[in-house]
């Protein structure tokens, strides 16, 4: 039910933004958005696990946002942080020589 207060030119449903400028880098004097995608993309693109790539993204080493509960990877972030040489990860537990005390 519409008021006699009511007149339709008068108001309008704006939608509400998050910062424009938040997933934005300045080149050449104007803004392009960085490609996101999730980190299900991110992780069949770079074979690595989902809660690895969370852990890169919260310590900073992958750049991306985390609007709600799960977060974006910026593509280009993700394609220079695979294209460093990174130290390898542990090789399992060491095996013990036995040596001859005779």
């Amino acid at each position: 039910m519409k008021g006699k207060d009511f007149q339709p030119s008068k108001y309008a449903i704006i939608p509400l933004r998050r910062n424009e400028h938040e997933s934005t880098i300045m080149t050449d004097n104007t803004y392009h958005e960085r490609q996101k995608i999730t980190t299900l993309e991110a992780e069949q693109r770079s074979g690595l696990s989902r809660n690895y790539l969370a852990l890169l993204l919260r310590k900073g080493k992958l750049e991306g946002e985390r609007p709600s509960r799960d977060w974006f990877v910026y593509v280009d972030s993700l394609e220079n942080f695979l294209a460093k040489k990174r130290k390898p990860g542990p090789r399992g537990p060491r095996k013990q020589t036995v040596t001859d005390v005779s």
